[in-house]
């Protein structure tokens, strides 16, 4: 079960990652969307904050590196944290908000 699980999340990582090195529509963030569903879904603060973190440092590896990655990457980490916030009381409504 656990193998299942760490296969799950380094899937999810890649993907991610890979989705922004392809063509998107301006401000489509499936990062940014992770890490909102990753900070109210899963059980692991940890594994909240390091899904989303770890696909921007995988991408930003390829990408390349900048000045501005301390301050999108703090964003990253207060979204999680607003998805913290909905923990135990998720609707459609409070996470579309």
């Amino acid at each position: 079960m656990e193998h299942t699980r760490t296969r799950l999340i380094l899937g999810m990582i890649v993907l991610a990652a890979v989705s922004r090195l392809l063509p998107h529509p301006p401000n489509f963030t499936p990062i940014g969307a992770m890490a909102l569903v990753g900070g109210a879904l899963f059980g692991s603060s940890a594994a909240a904050l390091g899904v989303p973190l770890a696909a921007m440092l995988l991408s930003d590896a390829v990408i390349g590196f900048h000045h501005g990655m301390p301050v999108i990457y703090a964003c990253f980490a207060l979204t999680v944290c607003i998805g913290f916030s909905l923990r135990g009381k998720r609707t459609l409504a409070r996470v579309a908000v």
